[in-house]
C-alpha cells in the first residue's frame, strides 16, 4: 500500500513538469502548461493564462560572482530585480545552505488593487551566481513555484587547472563533488 502511495505521489508531481533544460549553472524544469516567453539575457516562463492573472518565473544568466553574504544578496537583489516588479517591502533575508550551494531568499506581498506575491532567489556555487524571481497575483501558482524549486538544481564550481582542462572541485562552502548538478537548500 505504501508503495502504490508513493508510486502516485511521485507521479502527481511529475506530471506537473517537463523536461529538464539548462541555463548557466542552472538546471530546471519548465512546469507543464508554461512555456518561455523570452529567452535572452534571462529565461522568463509564464503560465499561459486566459483570466489576465500574473504567473511568471524569470531565472537570470549565470554571473561569475559569488552571492554568498547577506549584504552581497541585498546589493544583487536591488540591481536585478525586474523593474517592473520589484517591491520595497521585502520579508527578513533567509540564508540557505548545504555542502554545495548558498541560497538566499526573501519575499514581499503586496496589494495593489490584487495582492502580489514577489520571491527572489539567489543561488551561488561558491563561483558563480544566478537568481530567480517569482511574481504571481494568483495563490494557485505557488505551489507550481515550490514544485520548480524543489527540482530545481545547480551544477558545481569548476576551476582551470595549469592544462586549462576543468576538474570539478569542492564549492567553497565546502562538501564533496560527486560531478553532477547539486539540488538547491532553498
Amino acid at each position: 500500500m505504501k508503495f502504490y502511495a508513493l508510486l502516485i505521489c511521485l507521479l502527481t508531481g511529475a506530471e506537473n513538469l517537463d523536461a529538464q533544460n539548462i541555463f548557466g549553472i542552472a538546471y530546471y524544469n519548465t512546469p507543464k502548461g508554461w512555456k518561455a516567453v523570452q529567452e535572452t539575457p534571462n529565461i522568463v516562463l509564464e503560465e499561459q493564462r486566459v483570466d489576465g492573472k500574473l504567473c511568471r518565473i524569470i531565472i537570470s544568466a549565470t554571473e561569475d560572482v559569488a552571492i554568498n553574504l547577506e549584504d552581497a544578496y541585498l546589493t544583487y537583489r536591488q540591481q536585478k530585480s525586474n523593474v517592473n516588479y520589484s517591491s520595497k517591502n521585502y520579508s527578513k533575508v533567509v540564508r540557505k545552505e548545504n555542502p554545495y550551494i548558498i541560497a538566499f531568499y526573501s519575499q514581499s506581498l503586496e496589494t495593489k488593487g490584487t495582492k502580489q506575491k514577489n520571491s527572489f532567489y539567489s543561488f551561488t556555487n561558491g563561483k558563480e551566481s544566478f537568481y530567480v524571481q517569482y511574481i504571481s497575483d494568483d495563490i494557485n501558482c505557488d505551489a507550481v513555484f515550490r514544485t520548480f524549486l524543489n527540482t530545481l538544481e545547480i551544477a558545481e564550481a569548476t576551476v582551470e587547472v595549469a592544462d586549462k582542462s576543468k576538474i570539478k572541485t569542492k564549492a567553497k562552502v565546502g562538501g564533496k563533488p560527486r560531478g553532477r548538478p547539486r539540488k538547491n537548500p532553498a
